[in-house]
């Protein structure tokens, strides 16, 4: 029985790992601030007050609606990756990212 020799992360894989790590902090902050601010902000859109059913309807179906798309986005997304490469998924993923906002303020 052979065994392979440990090898130790260098510093390009740490910074990967750090990067990775902060981006999957903001998610985890994005989600969990979501029912904070999203009750009061629908109420003030729909003038009704922050415990009507309409607005917790509303509220729930944000998460669940949240959760479901990180899924099939994220699949559809490493389906691209082995199609076309990381850096024009990763390009492509940026340009919608940031022209989003842009055509919702737009509207």
């Amino acid at each position: 029985m052979s065994s392979s020799p440990k090898q130790s992360f260098d510093k390009t894989a740490w910074l990967v790992l750090t990067v990775a790590a902060i981006g999957f902090l903001f998610d985890t902050y994005e989600l969990l601030m979501t029912p904070l601010v999203l009750a009061p902000a629908l109420s003030e859109l729909l003038k009704l007050p922050p415990n009507h059913p309409e607005v917790t309807a509303w509220v729930g179906r944000v998460l669940w609606m949240t959760a479901l798309c990180g899924g099939v986005f994220g699949l559809m997304g490493g389906w691209l990756i082995d199609r076309l490469g990381r850096k024009t998924v990763m390009a492509g993923s940026i340009f919608i990212y940031s022209f989003s906002p842009v055509l919702a303020g737009l509207r």
